[in-house]
């Protein structure tokens, strides 16, 4: 698979990126393969009444790394471990997974733990690298990493690649738009919450011939640390570059994650199902 290197302009655009706010403090107030036809390009908007409001979120997230095995990745160029979790219901390469990306100063741990719900609804195996010092900076050194975590996982525990997924939170979702980027056709659809696209950053037109990572935006209307905005315009620039995109406008929702996973992740699942790659 071709990997892009990027350059210093990039990497100090992705710098610009907010970190996550670790400490957290509340508001007041058919299995057929996928081909062709591919999905329709463009961009639709749905609107979204979550059922807490901020005012209701848990102060802080600790993970819970209970049925987590955990790998070491020595021969990664940066990234040196990975979470995996293998819900009692997976079975092997009949059934996908979803590769997940953490938000900045956090782990793999972090986002398997979020989503070991719908693992086991669904039998998906969790893959959560953990980033280099906490922050994805979308270096060609962690997208070769993720290529090569994902072919090791493939034949440790073995997936169907055509219902392998990404989801990335925060900076986790700059990450995953980056790689849709730069990998076209290794994953069947895509899902990011509170995330944008990292100013500057550019992988687009590269391969033409590959149709485009559907890909589903989950963003907070009262986000300020990756600002609603910023999120809207991707998902919009996406669509105009040939994707499917599905952007949800949580209605009065910030941009903390943990107390809203199972809601957030119910969406991306919802939209997955739908896809199917080619690998």
């Amino acid at each position: 698979m071709a990997v892009l290197i990027l350059t210093p302009v990039i990497f100090a655009a992705l710098n610009s990126f907010q970190s996550e706010e670790k400490n957290f403090e509340p508001d007041a107030a058919p299995d057929e393969v996928y081909s062709e036809p591919a999905p329709k390009a463009g961009l639709e908007i749905r609107q979204e009444t979550p059922p807490l409001s901020p005012a209701d979120y848990s102060s802080d997230y600790s993970s819970n790394t209970d049925g987590q095995i955990t790998h070491a990745f020595d021969q990664g160029r940066v990234i040196k471990s990975y979470q995996i979790y293998k819900p009692s219901g997976f079975q092997g390469t009949s059934q996908g997974a979803i590769l997940l990306l953490h938000g900045s100063l956090r782990d793999g741990a972090s986002m398997v733990d979020n989503w070991r719900t719908q693992a086991g609804h669904h039998d998906f195996l969790l893959i959560g690298p953990d980033a280099p010092d906490g922050q994805w900076y979308a270096s060609s050194g962690e997208i070769q990493d993720i290529e090569a975590i994902l072919d090791e996982v493939q034949g440790k525990y073995g997936f169907d690649p055509a219902r392998l997924y990404v989801f990335g939170h925060s900076r986790g979702g700059a990450m995953t738009l980056a790689l849709v980027e730069a990998q076209p056709g290794l994953f069947a659809a895509a899902g990011l919450h509170a995330g944008a696209k990292a100013k500057g950053v550019s992988f687009g037109g590269m391969f033409s011939s590959v149709p485009p990572t559907p890909i589903v935006f989950i963003h907070g209307t009262r986000d300020v640390t990756v600002p609603f905005v910023a999120g809207k315009e991707s998902a919009r620039s996406f669509a105009d570059g040939g994707h499917h995109v599905l952007f949800y406008e949580l209605l009065g929702h910030n941009h903390w994650y943990y107390s809203m996973n199972d809601y957030i992740n119910d969406l991306a699942v919802d939209f997955f199902k739908d896809f199917r790659a080619n690998p």
